[in-house]
């Protein structure tokens, strides 16, 4: 009976080990195929800092934002987490990503990334939502949630604003056409972080305000490189 119960745990440790026997061959590869494959800028990676936790906080126009996020961070991928959609978890061909990377389902969001802060773990989100397909017909004029900054004045953690410049023209919402004569550029600000409240005083004037402020942050951090002719 002790060994039929403690099967649970050894399949569980199994798997466990053979994740990250599988990353440690992932992340590196990863790696060597996106700088391979595309021309990419990466700008201010000084400016990342050594904490135990961080929200990574980015713009979002291109799927290649994951790609471009992760390599930027490699040396802090192993205790990187993604926060998705669920609509982008349902997507079958982006089923090799989820077992390879972690990552946080919208459902709960709040609460189950400043549980992960608290692990140690550093948390990318997109503050304007989730890259999607759509026709050249369709506009999209979400307005950006405020969980975002829920979890900043919440729990006072570092920010790392990044924003990407170009991706969309590699590979755009509109199409599956890889275009890699396009560069892409990749930026990552000074980290900051707001002063911690408690979750009693924090209002939806504060939280729009800090939303606001969020997205200025990444906003100014537009600044695509100037290739010289030739």
């Amino acid at each position: 009976m002790k060994e039929v119960l403690s099967f649970p745990v050894r399949l569980l440790k199994f798997f466990h080990h053979k994740t990250v026997y599988l990353r440690m061959w992932a992340f590196p590869i990863t790696r060597f195929f996106v700088k391979a494959n595309f021309k990419i800028v990466f700008k201010g990676l000084e400016n990342i800092p050594h904490v135990d936790s961080a929200l990574i906080v980015s713009n979002h126009a291109s799927y290649l934002d994951v790609l471009l996020i992760g390599t930027a961070f490699y040396g802090n991928l192993g205790n990187v987490r993604w926060v998705i959609s669920k609509e982008n978890y349902r997507i079958w061909y982006l089923k090799w990503f989820y077992a390879l990377y972690p990552v946080i389902v919208v459902n709960g969001t709040v609460e189950k990334v400043k549980k992960s802060l608290r692990e140690n773990n550093w948390v990318v989100i997109f503050p304007e939502g989730a890259a999607r397909w759509c026709s050249k017909e369709q506009t999209q004029h979400k307005k950006p949630g405020t969980g975002t900054a829920s979890i900043a004045l919440s729990t006072g953690v570092t920010i790392i604003p990044v924003y990407i410049h170009g991706a969309d023209n590699v590979l755009s919402p509109q199409s599956f056409e890889l275009h890699t004569a396009h560069t892409m550029t990749l930026t990552v600000g000074k980290p900051f972080t707001f002063e911690a409240i408690h979750q009693e005083k924090i209002d939806e004037t504060l939280l729009a305000s800090t939303t606001e402020e969020l997205l200025r942050r990444i906003a100014e951090l537009n600044q695509p490189i100037r290739l010289s002719p030739g």
